[in-house]
């Protein structure tokens, strides 16, 4: 590599990470009013969300009003990052305060309800309802980086469903997996690289009550000093040592060093200021849905439960589903024999059940219970921590297939008509080995051995 060319390399690589502090900074904006992170969110939008939006035109009327809802998202989302560039941070942020907020609240709320579990693209609706749940990230301090990488994970649970069903006959479904798996991934990586810590605000921005979209940018206005800090080394850099430009300056000796123990100022010792009081970390946004128990397309819907009152759903039958979500220090007792279950996103809530036909889901919860009166043939516990499940002694021939998952217990009765239960965890340690025969063999670790 020849110096010229090791020296463009250089500069184009210290031209992109000093965009990258200009943003966090709130520094510069271009022509149109545009800051770093802004250009940067338009490049991603273009090259990503398309290939998604073509993935749903092939697949039809439902995808494509799928597309639209989280092409709509994305559109609020950008209002809110360009009002953020223009703005200095308020010092709580509400949804009810920002419209584009208010938009990808509603986008949210219009893609869960067009949910259908008899719909062939029941999977596809809850994929991207867990895609779209990521931009909550926009209200998460500090770490928004692991909440979108969370959602990310989350596809997979619905992607690979969606794989195993089309894999031999169908390729769009699969790019419509991909595409919105790659949209998300790409997301979490611009907000690594704008928006590490929180969405980022202008410090020398106007303020939010103040904004109305399409004005100004306040950075536009302000004057070359206060430029960014593509001007500081312009700065630094016109001053010639060898023009003259610094003859004038004194040299600093030791003695004039306040920093050492021997300097003595003259006169009286100046008071050190006092230190500024700590600033107090922002509250969390905490963001209340409204609590839902409805039939649905002829399934039950149950989503947001809170509270020590139990709720009781009575009447379920077996070509019902039932799909829990986002429940949390709650009760729900089903009564009947339904399809199956699904357990999802749910936190320090119980659930109590008759029956299920083939199976309980419980995915993406925190210290749940379930308990099982009946038969259920099949529990699955995926990217779940901390779950016990209580199975009848009728139902002692029940399946656990898990993955992802740690803290998980079963209790059972210790004989037919007890009442006396025996609990046991489910291992999550193994001894993987290859064998002579170039398998692999696997065991459960002897930590469960007693």
């Amino acid at each position: 590599m020849s110096q010229r060319t090791l020296q463009e390399s250089l500069v184009s690589s210290f031209g992109v990470r000093l965009a990258r502090v200009e943003a966090f900074l709130g520094l510069t904006a271009d022509s149109d009013g545009e800051a770093p992170q802004i250009r940067a969110y338009n490049e991603y939008v273009d090259e990503y969300l398309p290939p998604f939006l073509s993935a749903c035109k092939q697949l039809g009327d439902s995808a494509l009003e799928l597309g639209r809802l989280l092409e709509k998202a994305f559109i609020a989302q950008r209002s809110f990052l360009f009002q953020a560039s223009q703005c200095r941070r308020p010092q709580t942020i509400r949804p009810a305060d920002f419209d584009s907020l208010l938009e990808v609240q509603s986008c949210i709320e219009e893609i869960s309800k067009i949910r259908d579990n008899r719909s062939e693209f029941t999977n596809h609706q809850n994929m991207v309802y867990e895609a779209v749940q990521a931009l909550g990230w926009l209200c998460v301090e500090r770490t928004p980086k692991p909440a979108v990488d969370s959602f990310v994970e989350g596809l997979d649970f619905w992607g690979n469903k969606i794989r195993v069903k089309y894999k031999t006959s169908s390729l769009d479904h699969i790019a419509f997996v991909e595409t919105l798996k790659s949209l998300l991934s790409h997301l979490a990586e611009y907000i690594k690289d704008y928006h590490l810590v929180g969405v980022t605000w202008n410090p020398k921005g106007g303020d939010v009550t103040n904004y109305t979209p399409g004005a100004a940018s306040p950075a536009k206005a302000a004057s070359p000093a206060a430029g960014g800090m593509a001007n500081v080394f312009a700065g630094i850099k016109s001053i010639d040592q060898s023009s003259g430009k610094t003859a004038g300056l004194k040299k600093v000796t030791k003695d004039m060093q306040t920093w050492r123990k021997d300097y003595k100022p003259e006169g009286a010792t100046p008071t050190p200021a006092a230190p500024a009081a700590a600033k107090k970390p922002a509250t969390p946004v905490k963001i209340t849905k409204p609590a839902v128990c409805e039939e649905r397309n002829g399934n039950w819907q149950i989503e947001y439960q809170t509270g020590p009152e139990p709720l009781t759903v009575s009447g379920i039958n077996m070509k019902q589903q039932v799909y829990i979500f986002g429940c949390e220090g709650a009760t729900i007792l089903l009564e009947g024999k339904a399809k199956n279950i699904v357990f999802d996103s749910c936190k320090k809530t119980k659930l109590i059940f008759d029956n299920a036909v083939s199976s309980i889901e419980i995915v993406n919860c925190k210290g749940v219970q379930v308990q099982c009166k009946g038969v259920v043939p099949s529990v699955a516990i995926d990217k779940t921590d901390g779950c016990l499940v209580y199975i009848s002694w009728e139902g002692r021939e029940v399946q656990f297939v898990t993955s992802k998952s740690s803290e998980m217990n079963v209790a059972f009765p210790q004989g037919a008509g007890s009442d006396d239960y025996v609990e046991k965890p489910i291992p999550e340690q193994f001894v993987h080995k290859i064998t002579d025969d170039l398998s692999i063999s696997s065991d459960v670790s002897s930590l469960y051995s007693h």
